[in-house]
Protein backbone atom coordinates (compact mmCIF):
# COMPACT_ATOMS: atom_id res chain seq x y z
CA UNK A 1 0.00 0.00 0.00
CA UNK A 2 0.94 3.59 -0.50
CA UNK A 3 -0.14 4.94 1.87
CA UNK A 4 0.53 5.55 5.84
CA UNK A 5 -0.97 5.55 8.89
CA UNK A 6 0.44 7.92 11.50
CA UNK A 7 0.68 5.95 14.61
CA UNK A 8 2.23 8.65 16.57
CA UNK A 9 -0.85 10.42 16.33
CA UNK A 10 -4.12 9.85 18.27
CA UNK A 11 -4.76 6.51 17.43
CA UNK A 12 -8.50 6.98 18.14
CA UNK A 13 -9.20 9.23 15.12
CA UNK A 14 -8.84 7.27 13.09
CA UNK A 15 -11.54 4.87 11.33
CA UNK A 16 -11.12 2.61 8.78
CA UNK A 17 -13.70 2.13 5.56
CA UNK A 18 -14.31 -0.65 2.97
CA UNK A 19 -16.24 0.16 0.11
CA UNK A 20 -17.33 -2.65 -2.77
CA UNK A 21 -16.97 -1.71 -6.10
CA UNK A 22 -20.75 -0.65 -8.03
CA UNK A 23 -19.79 -3.08 -11.01
CA UNK A 24 -19.97 -6.24 -8.49
CA UNK A 25 -23.24 -8.45 -9.64
CA UNK A 26 -26.32 -8.43 -7.63
CA UNK A 27 -25.94 -11.80 -5.89
CA UNK A 28 -22.21 -10.62 -4.62
CA UNK A 29 -24.06 -7.41 -3.24
CA UNK A 30 -26.17 -9.52 -1.45
CA UNK A 31 -23.26 -11.21 0.31
CA UNK A 32 -21.52 -8.05 1.41
CA UNK A 33 -24.61 -6.96 2.60
CA UNK A 34 -24.91 -10.06 4.83
CA UNK A 35 -21.35 -9.77 5.69
CA UNK A 36 -22.22 -6.02 6.40
CA UNK A 37 -24.61 -7.05 8.60
CA UNK A 38 -22.52 -9.78 10.61
CA UNK A 39 -19.94 -7.43 11.41
CA UNK A 40 -21.69 -4.17 12.24
CA UNK A 41 -25.20 -5.84 14.23
CA UNK A 42 -25.41 -8.03 16.79
CA UNK A 43 -27.80 -10.13 15.74
CA UNK A 44 -25.60 -13.00 14.73
CA UNK A 45 -24.26 -13.66 18.11
CA UNK A 46 -23.38 -17.40 17.23
CA UNK A 47 -21.39 -16.45 13.97
CA UNK A 48 -19.01 -13.37 15.48
CA UNK A 49 -16.24 -15.01 16.91
CA UNK A 50 -15.91 -17.23 13.95
CA UNK A 51 -16.27 -14.27 11.82
CA UNK A 52 -12.22 -13.26 13.75
CA UNK A 53 -10.90 -16.98 13.80
CA UNK A 54 -11.55 -16.60 10.30
CA UNK A 55 -10.56 -13.05 9.65
CA UNK A 56 -7.29 -13.82 11.38
CA UNK A 57 -6.08 -16.32 8.96
CA UNK A 58 -5.80 -13.91 6.55
CA UNK A 59 -2.78 -12.47 8.43
CA UNK A 60 0.46 -12.60 7.74
CA UNK A 61 2.44 -11.04 10.66
CA UNK A 62 2.24 -13.72 13.29
CA UNK A 63 1.17 -10.72 16.62
CA UNK A 64 -1.81 -10.36 14.14
CA UNK A 65 -2.88 -14.13 14.12
CA UNK A 66 -2.55 -14.72 17.90
CA UNK A 67 -4.96 -11.83 18.27
CA UNK A 68 -7.89 -13.14 20.26
CA UNK A 69 -12.22 -12.45 19.81
CA UNK A 70 -12.79 -9.04 21.61
CA UNK A 71 -15.80 -10.18 24.28
CA UNK A 72 -17.85 -7.41 23.69
CA UNK A 73 -21.01 -5.90 21.84
CA UNK A 74 -19.17 -4.58 19.01
CA UNK A 75 -17.23 -7.28 16.33
CA UNK A 76 -13.68 -6.40 17.14
CA UNK A 77 -10.00 -8.11 17.99
CA UNK A 78 -7.37 -7.42 21.15
CA UNK A 79 -7.91 -8.34 25.09
CA UNK A 80 -10.88 -7.75 27.16
CA UNK A 81 -9.09 -5.45 29.33
CA UNK A 82 -9.81 -1.79 28.05
CA UNK A 83 -6.88 -0.69 30.70
CA UNK A 84 -4.04 -2.71 29.20
CA UNK A 85 -4.89 -4.02 25.82
CA UNK A 86 -5.03 -2.43 22.44
CA UNK A 87 -8.42 -2.92 20.56
CA UNK A 88 -10.10 -2.42 17.42
CA UNK A 89 -13.85 -2.72 16.85
CA UNK A 90 -16.36 -2.43 14.24
CA UNK A 91 -19.09 0.57 14.54
CA UNK A 92 -22.22 -1.97 15.97
CA UNK A 93 -25.92 -1.37 15.89
CA UNK A 94 -27.58 -4.03 18.44
CA UNK A 95 -30.96 -4.39 16.60
CA UNK A 96 -31.75 -5.61 13.20
CA UNK A 97 -32.35 -1.97 11.51
CA UNK A 98 -28.55 -1.43 9.35
CA UNK A 99 -26.53 1.35 8.87
CA UNK A 100 -27.87 3.16 5.57
CA UNK A 101 -24.81 3.38 4.01
CA UNK A 102 -23.30 0.66 2.17
CA UNK A 103 -19.69 0.23 3.77
CA UNK A 104 -18.21 -1.77 6.59
CA UNK A 105 -16.46 0.12 8.91
CA UNK A 106 -13.51 -0.08 11.75
CA UNK A 107 -14.51 2.84 14.00
CA UNK A 108 -13.03 2.12 17.14
CA UNK A 109 -8.85 1.72 17.55
CA UNK A 110 -7.53 2.09 20.82
CA UNK A 111 -4.05 2.04 22.54
CA UNK A 112 -2.92 1.56 25.93
CA UNK A 113 0.22 2.56 27.49
CA UNK A 114 1.55 -1.07 27.36
CA UNK A 115 0.09 -2.15 23.97
CA UNK A 116 -0.04 0.48 20.66
CA UNK A 117 -0.88 -0.65 17.21
CA UNK A 118 1.91 -0.17 14.80
CA UNK A 119 1.58 0.58 10.72
CA UNK A 120 2.77 -2.55 9.60
CA UNK A 121 -0.45 -4.52 11.93
CA UNK A 122 -2.25 -2.08 10.69
CA UNK A 123 -2.05 -3.09 7.05
CA UNK A 124 -1.63 -6.79 7.81
CA UNK A 125 -5.38 -6.38 9.22
CA UNK A 126 -6.78 -4.17 6.49
CA UNK A 127 -5.35 -6.32 3.67
CA UNK A 128 -6.81 -9.54 6.14
CA UNK A 129 -10.55 -7.87 5.85
CA UNK A 130 -10.46 -7.41 2.10
CA UNK A 131 -8.95 -11.02 1.23
CA UNK A 132 -11.71 -12.25 3.76
CA UNK A 133 -14.73 -10.24 2.56
CA UNK A 134 -13.72 -11.40 -1.43
CA UNK A 135 -13.90 -14.47 -0.52
CA UNK A 136 -16.80 -14.60 1.65
CA UNK A 137 -19.01 -12.54 -1.36
CA UNK A 138 -17.05 -14.97 -3.82
CA UNK A 139 -15.99 -11.62 -6.08
CA UNK A 140 -12.11 -10.64 -5.84
CA UNK A 141 -10.40 -7.27 -6.46
CA UNK A 142 -13.89 -5.63 -5.84
CA UNK A 143 -12.87 -4.07 -1.92
CA UNK A 144 -11.43 -0.79 -1.40
CA UNK A 145 -10.11 0.42 1.61
CA UNK A 146 -10.11 3.99 2.91
CA UNK A 147 -8.17 5.76 6.40
CA UNK A 148 -10.60 8.61 7.40
CA UNK A 149 -10.40 11.01 9.85
CA UNK A 150 -13.68 11.59 12.56
CA UNK A 151 -15.04 15.12 12.08
CA UNK A 152 -14.62 16.06 15.71
CA UNK A 153 -12.40 13.40 17.76
CA UNK A 154 -13.85 15.20 20.94
CA UNK A 155 -16.91 13.26 20.31
CA UNK A 156 -18.19 9.99 20.29
CA UNK A 157 -18.36 8.63 16.52
CA UNK A 158 -21.71 7.04 17.32
CA UNK A 159 -23.19 11.18 18.40
CA UNK A 160 -22.16 12.09 14.82
CA UNK A 161 -25.38 12.58 12.85
CA UNK A 162 -22.71 12.31 9.33
CA UNK A 163 -22.40 8.74 9.63
CA UNK A 164 -24.80 7.18 12.01
CA UNK A 165 -28.55 7.16 11.26
CA UNK A 166 -30.21 7.48 14.94
CA UNK A 167 -33.35 6.52 16.32
CA UNK A 168 -35.63 7.15 18.90
CA UNK A 169 -37.92 5.68 21.67
CA UNK A 170 -40.14 7.22 24.48
CA UNK A 171 -39.60 6.32 27.88
CA UNK A 172 -42.40 6.02 30.29
CA UNK A 173 -42.43 7.31 33.45
CA UNK A 174 -44.79 7.67 36.49
CA UNK A 175 -45.17 10.82 38.43
CA UNK A 176 -45.91 10.13 41.65
CA UNK A 177 -48.69 12.53 43.54
CA UNK A 178 -49.14 10.26 47.13
CA UNK A 179 -46.74 12.34 49.29
CA UNK A 180 -46.18 8.98 51.64
CA UNK A 181 -45.15 7.02 48.31
CA UNK A 182 -42.31 9.37 46.86
CA UNK A 183 -41.03 9.93 50.56
CA UNK A 184 -40.87 6.21 50.66
CA UNK A 185 -39.71 5.95 47.33
CA UNK A 186 -37.61 9.30 47.52
CA UNK A 187 -38.57 10.93 44.89
CA UNK A 188 -41.34 11.80 42.76
CA UNK A 189 -40.84 10.43 39.11
CA UNK A 190 -40.61 6.67 38.62
CA UNK A 191 -39.02 5.28 35.88
CA UNK A 192 -41.51 2.42 34.39
CA UNK A 193 -39.71 1.38 30.95
CA UNK A 194 -39.66 2.16 27.32
CA UNK A 195 -42.26 2.10 24.62
CA UNK A 196 -42.25 -0.95 22.21
CA UNK A 197 -41.92 2.04 19.29
CA UNK A 198 -38.96 3.33 17.67
CA UNK A 199 -38.84 6.75 16.12
CA UNK A 200 -36.63 8.02 13.16
CA UNK A 201 -36.52 11.85 14.25
CA UNK A 202 -37.57 13.41 17.79
CA UNK A 203 -40.40 15.09 16.10
CA UNK A 204 -41.61 11.46 15.16
CA UNK A 205 -41.71 10.88 18.54
CA UNK A 206 -43.48 13.76 19.74
CA UNK A 207 -46.09 13.61 16.77
CA UNK A 208 -47.27 10.08 17.17
CA UNK A 209 -48.01 10.98 21.55
CA UNK A 210 -49.29 13.83 19.91
CA UNK A 211 -51.94 12.20 17.93
CA UNK A 212 -52.73 9.80 20.48
CA UNK A 213 -52.78 12.01 23.56
CA UNK A 214 -55.37 15.04 22.09
CA UNK A 215 -56.54 15.84 25.98
CA UNK A 216 -52.60 16.56 26.49
CA UNK A 217 -50.26 19.77 26.15
CA UNK A 218 -47.87 18.57 23.19
CA UNK A 219 -45.06 16.31 24.29
CA UNK A 220 -42.10 19.55 23.01
CA UNK A 221 -44.49 22.06 24.36
CA UNK A 222 -41.81 23.29 26.50
CA UNK A 223 -38.70 22.50 24.34
CA UNK A 224 -37.69 19.62 26.73
CA UNK A 225 -39.45 16.92 24.99
CA UNK A 226 -41.05 16.01 27.67
CA UNK A 227 -44.65 15.11 28.13
CA UNK A 228 -46.85 16.50 30.81
CA UNK A 229 -48.34 14.14 33.36
CA UNK A 230 -51.38 12.82 32.45
CA UNK A 231 -53.92 13.31 35.72
CA UNK A 232 -55.65 10.01 34.48
CA UNK A 233 -52.91 7.51 34.13
CA UNK A 234 -49.90 9.65 36.40
CA UNK A 235 -47.92 8.97 33.38
CA UNK A 236 -45.65 10.96 31.18
CA UNK A 237 -43.26 10.31 28.29
CA UNK A 238 -39.80 11.43 27.64
CA UNK A 239 -38.12 10.97 24.50
CA UNK A 240 -34.79 9.23 24.28
CA UNK A 241 -31.81 8.12 22.04
CA UNK A 242 -32.34 4.70 21.68
CA UNK A 243 -30.14 3.08 23.52
CA UNK A 244 -31.64 -0.53 22.34
CA UNK A 245 -32.51 -1.25 26.18
CA UNK A 246 -35.13 -3.87 26.90
CA UNK A 247 -39.01 -2.27 26.25
CA UNK A 248 -41.44 -3.19 27.57
CA UNK A 249 -44.35 -1.27 27.03
CA UNK A 250 -47.22 -1.28 24.32
CA UNK A 251 -47.76 1.63 21.86
CA UNK A 252 -50.11 3.45 22.02
CA UNK A 253 -52.23 1.43 19.49
CA UNK A 254 -51.69 -2.42 19.62
CA UNK A 255 -51.27 -1.86 15.81
CA UNK A 256 -48.17 -0.40 16.09
CA UNK A 257 -46.08 -3.74 18.11
CA UNK A 258 -43.86 -5.08 16.28
CA UNK A 259 -44.24 -8.16 14.41
CA UNK A 260 -41.68 -11.12 15.01
CA UNK A 261 -39.11 -8.57 16.36
CA UNK A 262 -39.40 -6.48 13.63
CA UNK A 263 -40.17 -3.00 14.49
CA UNK A 264 -41.69 0.01 11.79
CA UNK A 265 -40.90 3.47 12.41
CA UNK A 266 -43.95 5.62 13.37
CA UNK A 267 -44.83 9.07 13.24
Amino acid sequence: MSYYIDTNENINNIMIRFKINNEVPKNNIKKWKELKNRCETWTETDCREEIIKSLLKYCNIETNKKLQFLDRCELGVGGNDNNKHKQLRFRSRCHVEPFLDNDIIIDQIYDTNNEKWNNEELHDLINAFKKYAENYINFYNCVNEFIEFKINPDLNYQDNDNYYDKTYVLEVCRFIRNSEEWRNKGGKQEHVGYMKAKFRTKEDACSYYNRHNPHMRKLNAHNTFESDWDPKTELFYIVREDYHLIDNIPPFSMEDLPINGEYKFLK
